[in-house]
């Protein structure tokens, strides 16, 4: 099914659940990158499968990120609230002109 983007015109829906609306700030790092560092960002939306964040740091798809929510108290133990912690599957990367100065959409699968 089709489904406008006001970033990047029109575009195929390939999820099977739906997404819910979240902002709240979470960290990343590359999986078992030792020298990489930590990179900061806030998501957009998540859902069972995956979480959707904008960060200033260009991914690379298939990339394996561990991510952590900064307060781990934000919600976890139900399909509504976001993982506090996670590995996830880097599925795109987008550059994005954000007014928060974040300058790249992602998109993740968890493991």
């Amino acid at each position: 099914m089709p489904a406008q983007n006001a970033l990047q015109g029109v575009f195929t829906e390939k999820r099977s659940t739906a997404r819910i609306l979240f902002d709240t700030e979470i960290v990343f790092t590359y999986f078992n990158a030792n020298d990489e560092g930590q990179f900061r960002a806030r998501t957009f939306n998540h859902g069972p499968g995956g979480l959707g964040f904008k960060t200033n740091h260009p991914l690379g798809k298939g990339a394996s990120v561990y991510i952590r929510a900064v307060d781990d108290r934000v919600c976890s133990g139900s399909l509504t609230c976001l993982r506090t912690t996670t590995l996830a599957e880097v599925k795109w990367c987008r550059e994005s002109a954000d007014a928060t100065g974040l300058n790249y959409r992602v998109g993740v699968r968890y493991y």
